[in-house]
């Protein structure tokens, strides 16, 4: 999460040195709930049941509800808004990322769409995690959400990340982050290796969307690393934001 804010804050007041847009891939050691930046933890996370089960518990620099990360792939795309294709608009750069996420997801069989605008949108004030229910543009498979995803702009600036389950311990979700009860909290989403019907690793999904990202934004991707800079700023805002559950 440090790093994600920290390349945020670099391509938002970047310099001719900097080479945006940014796409990574990364897994969690350890089953982590992150919580949205505007969230209360005492009211989304069940600390006594984390603490019991070994889950850490973390902030985001993206708004949204409460993620359990565990066996999942968790995306992050870094831009600014006049990068080729992305545009000023929120819900334009998210239906850009949505288009090339599904490109992958159906190489792998899973027909997955954009939800329809008719569905209400997400409420900030519900205490529900962010996998209970589907809002409008939001991946989906056969009317149930499958990535879950989230958006922030600083500037001219913007960081979109999000989860992609590869499989959900729901008896876990449910016990961590208050659900009334198992079938409430693991009703409402589907897994990737649930809608492929076969079990999916990381690095196949990874190398999937690598290549879909190619094909729809017509780009090739090249490896990189941080800069000494996003380094230090990101053990910066480890230590300040998110180290602790509380942040700052």
């Amino acid at each position: 999460m440090a790093i994600d804010e920290a390349l945020l804050d670099t391509c938002a007041s970047r310099g001719r040195e900097s080479c945006f847009p940014v796409l990574r891939f990364y897994q969690w050691k350890t089953p982590t709930i992150s919580i949205g930046y505007n969230q209360k933890v005492e009211e989304s996370v069940d600390p006594e049941f984390c603490r019991r089960m070994g889950i850490e518990v973390t902030r985001r620099p993206t708004g949204g509800k409460a993620v359990l990360h565990d066996r999942e792939l968790t995306y992050s795309i870094t831009a600014d808004c006049s990068d080729h294709p992305f545009t000023s608009s929120v819900a334009e750069n998210y239906i850009i990322i949505s288009e090339a996420i599904i490109e992958g997801l159906r190489v792998l069989g899973i027909d997955a769409i954009i939800a329809d605008a008719g569905i209400p949108a997400y409420d900030p004030f519900s205490r529900e995690h962010c996998f209970s229910r589907l809002s409008r543009y939001e991946i989906s498979y056969r009317q149930l959400k499958i990535v879950g995803s989230a958006q922030r702009r600083r500037k001219k600036a913007f960081l979109q990340h999000g989860s992609l389950l590869l499989d959900m311990d729901r008896v876990l979700l449910a016990g961590a982050l208050r659900s009334e009860g198992i079938q409430q909290a693991g009703s409402q989403f589907v897994t990737i290796s649930e809608a492929a019907e076969r079990e999916v690793s990381f690095d196949e999904l990874a190398e999937t969307l690598a290549k879909s990202f190619q094909k729809t934004f017509g780009v090739s991707l090249l490896r990189g690393s941080l800069s000494q800079k996003e380094r230090n700023l990101a053990e910066e805002l480890l230590i300040r934001k998110y180290i602790t559950a509380a942040g700052g």
